[in-house]
């Protein structure tokens, strides 16, 4: 099957029926590690999930998108770079860009900035983990990794219902594609 964005699963047909063989697998997959189990990148590796788990905006969107995850009443920010990872759980703070750069103003402890023009792409991944429903927005840099992520957040071990419907409202709009319903959480 060809990939609607760039054709790489027909160029490629092992690496998409890697991703397909590696989700068939009964294990708790994160988009870091199912790109390294593919030995793709995570870009790659999230445009080779089926159509209900993943949908794309351009990276320009990120101001717009950044400013509605601030609304979220409980977020996750990841990131993880050369083997190191970070976590922080709460409200995501606002903040602004000058001369090209994001400067995140939290008056917690989360704080700091990103190039806007290293920004190539954003994914929203809606990417079950340990059986358990997920949602996140992934940032990712030129050469397909993962800069940082924001995930949906939980509220008394519940993801959050107005997170999770903001999640899903940005991507229809943001997204080439509509807004959606993801069968493998629907009630059965």
């Amino acid at each position: 099957m060809a990939c609607s964005h760039c054709g790489k699963c027909q160029a490629h047909p092992q690496k998409a029926a890697s991703v397909s063989e590696a989700l068939r697998q009964r294990r708790p997959w994160v988009l870091g590690a199912l790109a390294r189990s593919c030995g793709i990148s995570e870009q790659e590796a999230a445009w080779e999930l089926p159509e209900e788990m993943r949908a794309f905006a351009p990276g320009w969107a990120f101001e717009e998108i950044w400013k509605e995850i601030c609304a979220w009443d409980r977020a996750v920010f990841v990131s993880q770079q050369g083997g190191f990872g970070w976590k922080w759980s709460g409200r995501i703070p606002e903040g602004k860009a000058v001369q090209g750069i994001y400067h995140f103003a939290g008056e917690g402890a989360m704080s700091g900035h990103v190039r806007l023009d290293a920004i190539s792409g954003i994914c929203f991944l809606s990417l079950p983990f340990m059986g358990k429903e997920c949602h996140s927005v992934q940032f990712f840099d030129a050469q397909g990794g993962v800069m940082f992520a924001v995930h949906v957040g939980k509220v008394e071990g519940r993801i959050s219902p107005s997170a999770r419907d903001s999640f899903l409202a940005m991507r229809g709009r943001f997204c080439s594609r509509p807004a959606f319903d993801i069968p493998m959480y629907k009630a059965g």
